[in-house]
């Protein structure tokens, strides 16, 4: 009735299910959510890298992202997390991946030098340099610009952020790529 396992096959269920316990804790442990202490670059936040899907990206963060209301179509959107209001952020998706993280007025996130709403004009410069473009902010006229973050690596150069200013202080500021971080009305 009863099979006797052997020693051998013991052995193997043992490792192996070691092996999965240790691999299924590893990835809990990369597993980043993000907080208000998280932190942007040129290619996303935290474990959200652009393009990603808005699926892949609730996984990697541990978000609930939701439509902010304004979706007009499938082709570009926003997406916003669900309980996390705090951290004043919205993704934008076009073509089912996401291409921008838009970081509104008085966010607490910042890139990974430290830039965020707030910062000054002069302190962009300083921490970016030559690598910074000034324009005149389309709806601010003189009172305001937008400050262009181009990086120099190769591997980066599908990549920018784009600070906007007003008063010489960062109202906003978006990263992704290039074709979708210059759209200055969004998806609109």
């Amino acid at each position: 009735m009863y099979k006797v396992i052997s020693k051998k096959t013991l052995i193997f269920f043992f490792i192996t299910l070691m092996i999965n316990s240790i691999l299924v804790f590893h990835a809990w442990a990369n597993l980043k959510s993000i907080t208000v202490q998280s932190r942007l670059d040129l290619r996303g936040l935290e474990n959200i890298r652009i393009p990603m899907t808005p699926s892949d990206a609730e996984k990697a963060s541990n978000l609930t992202l939701v439509n902010d209301g304004n979706r007009q179509d499938e082709s570009c959107y926003y997406l916003s997390p669900k309980n996390n209001k705090e951290l004043q952020i919205s993704f934008m998706v076009q073509k089912g991946l996401i291409v921008r993280i838009d970081v509104k007025r008085n966010s607490p996130i910042k890139t990974l030098s430290g830039i965020g709403t707030g910062s000054s004009e002069s302190k962009v410069k300083q921490v970016y340099g030559k690598n910074i473009t000034q324009r005149e902010h389309p709806f601010h006229g003189n009172a305001g610009n937008y400050l262009i973050f181009t990086p120099v690596e190769q591997a980066d150069s599908d990549y920018q952020i784009i600070f906007e200013t007003y008063q010489g202080k960062v109202i906003t500021y978006r990263t992704g790529l290039k074709n979708a971080v210059r759209l200055i009305e969004g998806c609109s």
